[in-house]
């Protein structure tokens, strides 16, 4: 292991707030924050709300992390090497990595409104039209995590209507259901993963997010 990278992860505050991009044997990526902790570097732990880490993580695949508000922003790459409880990963940093060549995928901090729809294809009874409102916690160019007030009854093929106040206008796609979590006063946390966006809507977002990115990190730095 270099140390540089042991360096690097020297650096990083105890407690400091975290965004790990996570996959699932099924193929799945879920974008989940987190809290950094320190160990004896490059070993480290993040450590997670409650029954959120995903039931069929995959333990193989590296995962980019990246520190929220940190300056200069740095991420960097990292190797799950153990699991303790459902709270807490243990991983060990194996690179440093550009945020740049990850704007597609970390999201920022984002409430707007946004829409979730289903429309059956074929003429199952058991598949009806729905469409719920909710309200967005964070948004990248792959996916989305939401709160709604009501269960999602579908969890593939669904259409979501995201309002960008940057753009005064709605982006449209097609999403499934990574994790649904059932929360306290019947409201339900959902993460979406983007599967068919037009490229123009895509880079919207993106346009969107690196305009919270910068406005966060101006507000930081005058406090």
């Amino acid at each position: 292991m270099s140390e540089l990278i042991t360096s690097v992860v020297k650096s990083i505050k105890d407690s400091h707030s975290a965004q790990v991009r996570l996959f699932t044997t099924s193929g799945d990526e879920i974008f989940l924050d987190c809290v950094y902790k320190e160990d004896i570097a490059p070993y480290f732990f993040l450590a997670f709300p409650p029954e959120i880490i995903p039931d069929n993580l995959d333990l193989s695949r590296s995962v980019p992390i990246a520190l929220k508000g940190a300056l200069p922003p740095l991420t960097i790459n990292a190797n799950i090497e153990d699991i303790h409880g459902d709270r807490t990963l243990y991983l060990i940093a194996t690179e440093s990595l550009d945020p740049t060549t990850l704007r597609e995928f970390f999201r920022v901090d984002l409430n707007t409104k946004i829409t979730a729809s289903f429309e059956p294809t074929d003429v199952d009874e058991t598949n009806t039209s729905w469409e719920v409102t909710g309200e967005t916690i964070d948004v990248s160019g792959t996916g989305v995590l939401a709160i709604f007030n009501k269960e999602l009854k579908n969890k593939q093929e669904l259409r979501l209507d995201i309002y960008l106040d940057y753009y005064n206008d709605y982006i449209k796609c097609e999403a499934h259901i990574v994790k649904m979590t059932r929360l306290r006063k019947e409201k339900y946390r959902v993460a979406f993963h983007i599967d068919k966006i037009s490229p123009k809507d895509r880079d919207r977002i993106i346009t969107c997010c690196l305009h919270e990115q910068r406005k966060l990190l101006r507000e930081r730095v005058q406090i």
